[in-house]
Formats: C-alpha cells, sequence, structure tokens
C-alpha cells in the first residue's frame, strides 16, 4: 500500500493535545530548525492563501526543549515586545540565527575534527571551560532582554540540571498540579543560559528564581547551579507528555467524562542526529578502550545513546498500545560522520553546510522506527517520506485549531439573546454554526441527539419570547 495522506488520528476533534518536543544538540540544532521549517511551509499551505499567518506556537499545546533545542523553544513563543501576539522568531529565522551566530557562540580554536576535536577540548577544559559563556550571554540578552516565561504564548518546558541538589530542574510558564507556584518561572535568557551550560564547552549557570509563587508576599529566593539539561533528559518528549496530560488533560477528562488516553495526544518530536557506534565490550575490556577507539568514544557515546533511546522506546511503547502509532511522528538521523556527531561546537561554515544537506536528505527519507532488538532504525511499511508525514500531521494541525476555533451552539443564541436578535435571527444562527441541525433543517439526514437539544434550547428560548410579547398583544 502506498503513504495514506488522509489517514486521521485517534480520540476526538478539538480534544487532542499537540505536543513538540525538540533535542539538544549544540550546532546540530540547526537540523530540528530546517525540519520546523518545513512544518511551517506546510501549515502555510494546508491553511490556504486567505487565512491570516498562523505562528507555529499557535498549533502546539506544549513545546519543550533541551539544550539547543530549548533556545529554539524560547524563540518561537516569547512574544515581541511592541506585538505581543508575535513569537520574536519564526523557523526560517531560526535557521538564520544558527547560521549568522554559531560561530560567534563557538569560536574556532584548534582546527581539529571528530574524536580528537573532543579530546583536545577536554584537555583544554582542564584549565577552564573550553568556551567563555560571554558572547552567548550578549546574544540571549540582545534576543529576549527582560522577558520572563510566564509570557510565552503556549506552555513550554526548557529542562536543565541542578549539580549541588542532584535532580533536574524545570525552567517552565506552567503551575505545579498539586501546587500553586510555577514550576519553576524565570527570565528566557536565564532558561536559556542554563540548559545549553554544556560541562566542559561552558561554565555552569547559577540561576536564582523568585519560589514564593505570590507576587504580594515578600521574594523567597531559591539558588540553582545548573547545567545543560542534555544531562537528564535530552529528548524532552516523555517529560512534557506527561506535564501537559497532568495540567491540561485532567481538565479535558473531567469535560468529557472519561479518562484520558493517548488516542487524545499528537507528538512531533524532533532529533538532531545520531552517529551509531558500535563497540563490543569484553570482559578484559581496559578503561582505555571505553574512553577511546579508533571509531569514538564507546562511554560517551553509550550515555548519549541510552538516554535518548529510553525516552524513544516507551514513547512508541505507550502510542502503539494505544493503537496510535501514528500520532508519535518522530524525525531522527543516524546518518551523521563522526565528525558532524561530536562536533557540536564545531561552527564552521563547512560544518553548518553539511548539517543542512544532511537535514534536507532527512526530508526525503522514509518515516524510520528503532527496532531494538537490532538497534537500528527501519523504515516504516507504507510510512512516507518525513517531508509526507509532516505535510499530514501539518494538516491534523491546522484541523485542530480551525476546531477550536469553532463557536458552539450556545454561545451563538446567548449571542442572539443579548443582541435581542428575533426568533428567526436565533434559529438561521444555530443553523449555521451547527452542521448536524443545517443537515436535520434540509431534510438530509434524520435527527440526532445534537440537533433535538439545539431545536430544545430553541423552543425554549422562543417560548421566553411569546411569553414577554403576548401581554403587549
Amino acid at each position: 500500500m502506498a503513504f495514506n495522506e488522509k489517514l486521521e488520528p485517534n480520540g476526538t476533534k478539538g480534544k487532542r493535545l499537540r505536543i513538540l518536543s525538540i533535542d539538544g544538540g549544540g550546532v546540530r540544532g540547526i537540523i530540528p530548525a530546517i525540519i520546523l521549517q518545513e512544518l511551517e511551509n506546510a501549515l502555510k499551505e494546508k491553511e490556504g492563501e486567505n487565512e491570516p499567518t498562523h505562528h507555529l506556537c499557535e498549533y502546539f499545546d506544549m513545546i519543550a526543549g533541551t539544550s539547543s533545542g530549548g533556545l529554539i523553544t524560547a524563540m518561537i513563543t516569547t512574544p515581541k515586545v511592541d506585538k505581543p501576539k508575535i513569537p520574536i522568531f519564526n523557523a526560517r529565522e531560526v535557521v538564520a540565527f544558527f547560521d549568522e551566530n554559531a560561530a560567534k557562540i563557538f569560536p574556532e580554536k584548534i582546527p581539529v575534527q571528530g574524536d580528537l576535536r573532543l579530546v583536545s577540548d577536554a584537555v583544554e577544559s582542564v584549565f577552564g571551560s573550553v568556551y567563555s559563556a560571554h558572547e552567548l550571554e550578549v546574544l540571549l540578552k540582545e534576543k529576549f532582554d527582560e522577558a520572563l516565561l510566564s509570557l510565552a504564548l503556549t506552555s513550554v518546558i526548557i529542562p536543565a540540571f541542578d549539580t549541588e541538589k542532584q535532580v533536574p530542574v524545570f525552567f517552565s510558564n506552567l503551575k505545579g498540579v498539586d501546587s500553586a507556584k510555577p514550576l519553576y518561572d524565570v527570565q528566557v535568557k536565564d532558561a536559556c543560559r542554563a540548559t545549553t551550560a554544556a560541562p566542559i564547552f561552558f561554565p555552569a549557570a547559577n540561576i536564582k528564581v523568585d519560589v514564593s509563587g505570590d507576587p504580594d508576599q515578600p521574594a523567597r529566593t531559591e539558588e540553582f547551579n545548573v547545567i545543560d539539561g542534555g544531562i537528564a533528559v535530552n529528548d524532552p518528549t516523555l517529560v512534557a507528555v506527561t506535564q501537559e496530560m497532568a495540567e491540561k488533560g485532567r481538565a479535558i477528562a473531567k469535560e468529557q467524562s472519561r479518562e484520558i488516553d493517548f488516542r487524545n495526544v499528537l507528538v512531533l518530536s524532533l532529533g538532531t542526529g545520531q552517529h551509531p557506534m558500535r563497540f563490543v565490550a569484553k570482559q578484559d575490556s581496559s578503561s582505555l578502550e571505553w574512553l577511546l577507539t579508533p571509531s569514538g568514544l564507546p562511554l560517551v557515546s553509550s550515555f548519549f545513546s541510552a538516554s535518548g533511546d529510553m525516552v524513544e522506546y516507551y514513547t512508541s511503547m505507550i502510542f502503539d498500545a494505544h493503537q496510535s502509532g501514528h500520532h508519535y511522528l518522530r524525525i531522527q538521523t543516524e546518518r551523521l560522520s563522526t565528525s558532524e556527531f561530536w562536533g557540536i561546537d564545531d561552527a564552521t561554515k563547512r560544518n553548518l553546510d553539511e548539517l543542512t544537506k544532511k537535514a534536507r536528505e532527512l526530508l526525503g527519507r522514509d518515516v524510520s522506527k528503532r527496532n531494538f532488538a537490532t538497534g537500528e532504525l527501519h523504515a516504516i511499511t507504507d510510512g512516507g517520506s518525513n517531508k509526507q508525514a509532516l505535510g499530514r500531521f501539518a494538516r491534523w494541525l491546522v484541523e485542530e485549531r480551525r476546531e477550536r476555533e469553532q463557536p458552539t451552539v450556545d454561545s451563538s443564541i446567548a449571542e442572539s439573546s443579548q443582541t435581542g436578535e428575533s426568533s428567526a435571527g436565533a434559529v438561521q444562527t444555530a443553523v449555521n454554526w451547527c452542521p448536524t441541525m443545517r443537515k436535520a433543517v434540509g431534510g438530509c439526514c434524520s435527527m440526532t441527539v445534537e440537533a433535538i437539544l439545539v431545536v430544545k434550547r430553541l423552543a425554549v428560548y422562543i417560548s421566553r419570547l411569546c411569553i414577554r410579547w403576548l401581554p403587549n398583544w
């Protein structure tokens, strides 16, 4: 069978949670940025020429990002000062940011590539971090100024890791389910500085947060000594899903009087690329073999792979268990070279151009899923290309946005009552807004429960009008 463009998601239209997750990866963040640019183009195409411009953040209930993914999250959700409903960056401008500023954040020092580059960075870090955070902090101040995460145009989560408490820290504009205080609402630039503070490369970030939870009460400051969120959760998909289901899923479950499940969740998860490294650990493998081999760095590679693969494994398993595997679209590549994968700080034009090329190629490749028996990515039967799947996902997002914007019959009747509209006008308004009622009036289908309820409400409304005007007769 061919790719099914018309495949529909499960669950209830207008009630689905829409989640975007973006991995960390230094300069490799340009890969998900290019994927988002493709999504942005697909959304515009699905919306049509006559539809006003909608921004990426309007299509997602939650956006989570780690490290460079956290930076992208902030870019596409933080509003402009003079236009508070418009984010400061669109996807095209995020790609341009990487092209124009990566070399400022990671100035070239030693012209070596691949594993030798990482080794040279490690040696240099003995005398301090490889890079100063000054240029990064200047850029963050320039782009975000004093903006708070609480101003974000949708729900966001940006992870970091506290080295003193040895716990993950989640900077967000959400409130804890069982607490009146935010998870941790900070200035956007501080959240970005924290989540991108990769050990060896940058100094740790010291963030002070008012945790009083009440602006009318005296400030109670808590201090965090944090590093790159990728240490705890480089792929924040599960963090986003569980938090969003806890925050908004409970309200939906209460409204629908049923348990929320993954049939009402749509997830787009964007990776920054992997470099598959096979290392056969033996009983007599030396410490040096674990740290460095001709093909790479086994120990470091294992840590990176294990964290991300566990998230992908559990997420896939949960969606498959709910017969909604197509709701989870993970776009990732394993076709990075050794130098591209380890060169998270390689901001040379040559490397950025190569990463851009890999991202474009990734869009044309088949949608893949990891086979955890072999550890390899395999194309999904009838899954189509990543570009095709992204286009279908864009259609789902557009349909969900439109469904949420549809006025209800109740609100239409209420408006008619408040404005003194005639009973005939009220009937026409209800017919216009309710497709089921329109079919019933036109004799195209039998009257459903929804239509009966509409008629009942109209009857009550008309009877009230009669009681009001009969004395005048």
